[in-house]
């Protein structure tokens, strides 16, 4: 194995995830609309700052898995869906979830 590949395979695999975005309004305020895809809202942790100022909103789901928001300027709320099996990927992947999947629409 010659250097480059030894420092290709130090990367880690990129988790699998699914993304939506949500519409929270009067009728269906956020959290009613992630207990219904199974988020527990009461885990809420405010991550860190991420492109325009906006803080991401980590939280578990009821399986174990890992789901994030973001607000973006219009309202709507962008969620990510990490499934338990990926969680680890999640933890190790390198740059964090939370840029790349904003910016992979």
């Amino acid at each position: 194995m010659d250097g480059y590949t030894s420092y290709l395979s130090d990367f880690q695999p990129a988790p699998e995830y699914s993304r939506e975005v949500l519409y929270p309004h009067a009728g269906s305020p956020l959290y009613q609309q992630l207990r219904a895809r199974g988020i527990l809202p009461e885990t809420e942790r405010i991550g860190g700052k991420v492109l325009d100022g906006t803080a991401a909103r980590t939280y578990r789901t009821e399986g174990g898995g890992i789901a994030e928001t973001l607000e973006d300027l219009s309202g709507a709320v962008v969620l990510v869906i990490i499934p338990p099996e990926q969680a680890d990927n999640y933890r190790r992947y390198s740059p964090p979830l939370p840029l790349w999947a904003w910016l992979a629409g």
